[in-house]
């Protein structure tokens, strides 16, 4: 972990939730679902700026890298496909396998919107419930 982030981390007295065991854990759970292709957002520590919008992802890099950056990360659950452009996007839930994946791992998360959101740090401002 970078000395900026320590610094960071301590200055905003966030509290740790996940650990690097779990997020390879959920990297791995999403890898490994069949056509599994969800669109994510993530908080960085520090940083007050709200998050663009969602994107694809680099599984790999959260299973592999440094994590200790991710204040959250949202999952949108639909999964859009686009068909043509005179056609609307084919739109898939995929809650039920996300579900699955942050059950098994005992991964701690909070629905934001229609959204998964797991929490690396928290705050004693900012205290989800947690499902």
């Amino acid at each position: 972990m970078s000395e900026q982030i320590i610094k960071t981390i301590n200055e905003l007295q966030l509290v740790s939730v996940m650990n690097k065991t779990k997020w390879r854990s959920l990297a791995e759970g999403i890898q490994s679902e069949d056509g599994l292709f969800p669109m994510v957002r993530e908080k960085i520590i520090g940083t007050v700026e709200k998050p663009t919008g969602f994107s694809g992802y680099d599984w790999e890099c959260l299973r592999l890298g440094s994590t200790s950056y991710i204040e959250w990360l949202e999952i949108d659950p639909i999964q859009k496909t686009r068909i043509g452009s005179l056609v609307s996007e084919k739109e898939t839930d995929c809650s039920e396998a996300i579900k699955r994946i942050l059950v098994k791992y005992n991964i701690p998360y909070t629905i934001e919107g229609n959204c998964f959101r797991i929490w690396g740090y928290i705050s004693s401002d900012n205290r989800p419930d947690f499902v």
